[in-house]
């Protein structure tokens, strides 16, 4: 069976970021278990991921991500 994660620190990564509970468990997983590497990486893969979306440049997106609370809609 899988590692277990708290659910204390999966409470803890979704008010950093916007993501559902299956994420969060999942980015914990792949990071071990580290909050900031989990935020990086979110970010890192939304960025690129809307860099293609709305074929613009990564530090663009970036930027607007960040000055929108990753609010992207």
């Amino acid at each position: 069976m899988g590692e277990k994660i708290d659910i204390k620190r999966i409470q803890e990564l979704r008010k950093l970021i916007p993501v559902g509970v299956m994420e969060a468990k999942a980015l914990l997983l792949d990071n071990n278990n580290d909050l900031e590497k989990c935020r990086t990486s979110f970010i890192h893969t939304e960025v690129k991921k809307l860099s293609q979306e709305y074929n613009e440049s990564e530090e663009i997106v970036a930027q607007m991500y960040f000055d929108t609370d990753y609010d992207y809609n």
